[in-house]
């Protein structure tokens, strides 16, 4: 069952991505026709809106207040009306405006001044004038040709006071089934017909999405004729955070993109006190603009921050200057070799035989013996085959226990454990991941209560609290941790996660690592602690690591090493790439692998040659082009290609006069050093721990993997 994640949300109190080094911020206006409707009046509400913290409003339908209380209020509270709609008709008898009523011209002409007394008294400098309803027999020609007269009308009258005509589609699948606009398009080429410059267009999310979808398009397409956006969940027109059909994670990042500096009116019903409902506001790491002045960020004018915040931003920002990744060039020749030196001497001292298992798994050989899948998609289901088999080694695949896949993308590793324990339903999956992915491999696992739960957390790996999910508290089945697509940091972020918030044999004896991130736990009475039984994750990305990030620092510093010099190690790990190639059509892997001969030199093999990702999938890439046979299954994303684009960039220290292959020799004893720490990062936690090579490095030169299990 897939869990939702306002749920999680509500549950853990974590915040979810900030879009820069201050939180993001929009001009978001509350709509007092639809929120504070705790408060019968619209006066009320005003002051309500002041309380909760925001500087814009906007509202439907002033006219139902007399003008002098409703701009008392406003003068009264302080806050800026930024739109109202304009005369509406008889809202009692189900009028909607009547800017597009052919009988109704006279009043709609006359109404325009009590439209434009309103507007001028609440300083709202837009009016959406609305088109209203059809009526039996109507003439849709003949609505049209009023409608325009109107809209022109209107724009004209608005003109000299400096106020913009806005008009916007409604949906009739909902809202307003008889609607006269409801079509996107439709108003648009009204807007470019009537051509005056104050004429916009009100973009709601909540009615295009369901009249129209494709929002992303839409949107960009339409942008420079928007004068004005409202946002609602669908089909609920609820707060954004609601489960519904947008993604508004992803909308924010979207108007972010597109540099949207307007109004974004929050037209949502909430679903309880207001108030309590705009926590989603701090989920999706966003700030209601409140009109504080914006300046350029002194340290780097490439962002900005509040005027009266300056040493509030400036503290942080250098902190963030401090961790921006060191170039290579910044480090000396002389801290290159020493460092190289020391490289070699600690490899020798501590990195012992890695043992390769290559194994596979019973419940993948269908797909493996797919003759239409090329070399990508023959790797992946290599790796989730290992991966798979590794567990069973283990003793770690078995009923009784929930799998926890951290960076689970689609869910395919989970989909695979299912499938490997077909009949078992005493089992538990957690999946995982930051990203936004279509959640195809989750339709597979909809089925009634009699089989595993698929319950699905989106939310950063360093903000999660394993003990804290009820799934796993409740149930108390022994975790399982698996891994397939952590970059870098992510996979320490990993090890902390599961080995902090689940109960560890002889953890709070034998770790003696700093507790860089702490985990409160509320309800230690109702349930003991969850155990972790086991850790089988996939390496990668050494270069993406960081000192803030990693477990093994303990290790490090027993080394000698400085935190100056960890970095260096971790971009170090980027030479990897000097040498690598990899099986370029089938034919070849096949012909190989049949024959025993893998063509990797047998120090290679135990001692496990590593190298950034991207440059696998770049000859991946180039080998379908040159064998028809390597077609590449579509059910796969970027996620599962790993395609990671910051690698070290191509080497140019020619003082250190270094071949490619001692390059690669380098970076791949750096890499292995790197995972030692987390090694005896998780032995020290009371885990039996070791690295592995779990696939022919031809395939992919990301070839280990740590694997971890309790000692009872």
């Amino acid at each position: 069952m897939v869990a939702k994640s306002t749920l999680f949300r509500r549950l853990y109190s974590v915040c979810m991505r900030h879009f820069s080094s201050d939180s993001m911020s929009f001009k978001f206006s509350a709509n007092l026709a639809f929120m504070f409707s705790e408060f019968p009046s619209m006066v009320e509400r005003y002051d309500a809106a002041k309380a909760a913290g925001f500087k814009y409003v906007e509202s439907a339908f002033p006219y139902l207040e007399p003008l002098e209380s409703v701009q008392n209020a406003i003068e009264k509270s302080g806050l800026e009306q930024v739109l109202i709609n304009a005369w509406p008709g008889d809202l009692s008898k189900g009028d909607l405006g009547i800017a597009a009523l052919p009988d109704r011209q006279e009043e709609f002409e006359s109404k325009l001044n009590l439209t434009l007394e309103y507007a001028k008294a609440l300083k709202c400098k837009r009016i959406h004038v609305m088109a209203g309803m059809k009526p039996n027999n109507f003439d849709e020609t003949e609505m049209e040709k009023t409608f325009i007269k109107n809209i022109t009308l209107a724009a004209k009258r608005f003109e000299p006071e400096g106020i913009t005509c806005v008009i916007e589609p409604l949906n009739s699948r909902i809202t307003a089934p008889r609607y006269f606009l409801t079509d996107i398009n439709k108003a648009v080429e009204i807007i470019k017909k009537i051509n005056r410059p104050n004429l916009k267009l009100q973009f709601d999310f909540f009615h295009v999405q369901i009249m129209e979808g494709n929002l992303t398009k839409t949107l960009e397409k339409y942008l420079p004729y928007v004068g004005h956006i409202q946002i609602a969940q669908v089909p609920d027109r609820g707060e954004p955070d609601r489960q519904g059909e947008i993604n508004y994670t992803y909308v924010f990042e979207l108007l972010q993109k597109l540099k949207y500096d307007g109004y974004i009116g929050l037209e949502y019903k909430p679903r309880g006190n207001t108030v309590e409902g705009l926590k989603w506001l701090k989920d999706y790491g966003l700030q209601i603009d409140q009109g504080r002045e914006r300046i350029p960020c002194p340290i780097n004018p490439k962002h900005t921050c509040y005027k009266d915040s300056v040493e509030k931003h400036l503290k942080k920002c250098r902190k963030q200057q401090k961790e921006l990744p060191i170039p290579l060039k910044d480090f000396s020749t002389k801290e290159l070799q020493d460092l190289i030196e020391k490289v070699h001497k600690l490899y020798d001292e501590h990195v012992t035989r890695i043992d390769e298992e290559i194994l596979s798994h019973h419940c993948l050989d269908e797909e493996l013996s797919n003759e239409s899948y090329g070399i990508p998609a023959i790797r992946h289901r290599k790796q989730q085959a290992s991966l798979v088999g590794q567990l069973q080694r283990l003793d770690l695949l078995h009923e009784g226990l929930c799998f926890v896949e951290l960076g689970a993308g689609k869910g395919n590793l989970s989909h695979w454990i299912q499938q490997a324990l077909p009949d078992k339903s005493d089992l538990g999956f957690v999946l995982v991941d930051y990203g936004h992915v279509r959640y195809k491999a989750d339709n597979k696992h909809k089925w009634s209560d009699t089989g595993p739960k698929f319950e699905r957390l989106c939310i950063n790996i360093a903000d999660l609290n394993l003990e804290k999910v009820e799934s796993i508290s409740a149930n108390q089945r022994p975790v399982v941790a698996v891994g397939k697509h952590l970059c870098g940091g992510a996979t320490d972020f990993a090890l902390r996660c599961v080995t902090k918030t689940l109960n560890v044999q002889k953890f709070e004896e034998r770790t003696s690592q700093p507790e860089e991130k702490k985990f409160k736990s509320e309800n230690h009475d109702s349930h003991p602690r969850p155990c972790l039984a086991g850790i089988t994750i996939a390496l990668c990305c050494h270069h993406r690591c960081t000192w803030e990030t990693y477990v093994g620092k303990e290790f490090i510093k027993n080394c000698g090493l400085s935190h100056r010099e960890f970095t260096l190690l971790c971009k170090l790990s980027g030479w990897t790439a000097a040498t690598w190639t990899g099986w370029k059509t089938k034919e070849e892997m096949y012909r190989e692998i049949n024959r025993g001969n893998s063509s990797i030199d047998t120090e290679c093999k135990t001692e496990n040659k590593n190298n950034a990702d991207n440059v696998s999938d770049e000859r991946d890439s180039s080998s379908q082009t040159e064998d028809k046979n390597t077609t590449v299954d579509q059910s796969i994303n970027s996620n599962d290609f790993e395609e990671h684009q910051d690698s070290e960039q191509p080497f140019s220290r020619s003082d250190l006069q270094l071949s490619a292959s001692q390059r690669e020799e380098i970076g791949r004893k750096c890499k292995r050093l790197i995972d030692i720490g987390r090694v005896h990062y998780l032995r020290n936690c009371g885990l039996q721990s070791q690295l592995k090579t779990y696939i022919e490095e031809k395939l992919t030169p990301e070839n280990v993997i740590i694997v971890a299990k309790s000692q009872t």
